[in-house]
């Protein structure tokens, strides 16, 4: 009895060690891909940071204003005439429909059937 008592005692010492082991060594993995991914967190704030400051560098008032200049020398400042509200602009079709012309006409089988006919 005694015998058994010491295998199952022994046995279950080295079924904790391993899990232990196990254990550390999975804790030790993952804190290795913590730090990785804090490194990557914090070069992308960094990148967020340089973007951010090359677009205010970018979008500065007088910058454009000189962009402006140079680049739409030859167009004027818009006329009231030229704005459209929301009810000017057209809607697109519903779905299979074509504008008269060319293309619905030859969409239209009747309509080459009919052609057909008179080039005959």
């Amino acid at each position: 009895m005694r015998i058994f008592a010491v295998a199952v005692w022994t046995f279950m010492m080295l079924a904790t060690s391993y899990a232990l082991f196990h254990i550390s060594f999975q804790v030790d993995a993952l804190e290795n891909q913590l730090g990785s991914l804090n490194h990557e967190i914090r070069s992308e704030q960094e990148s967020l940071h340089v973007l951010s400051a090359e677009w205010a560098f970018l979008t500065r008032p007088d910058r454009l204003e000189q962009l402006v200049r140079d680049v739409l020398s030859g167009f004027g400042s818009t006329k009231p005439g030229q704005l459209a509200t929301f009810d000017e602009i057209p809607r697109p079709l519903p779905e299979g429909q074509l504008p008269p012309g060319p293309a619905a006409e030859a969409a239209n089988p009747n309509v080459l059937k009919a052609k057909a006919r008179r080039s005959e």
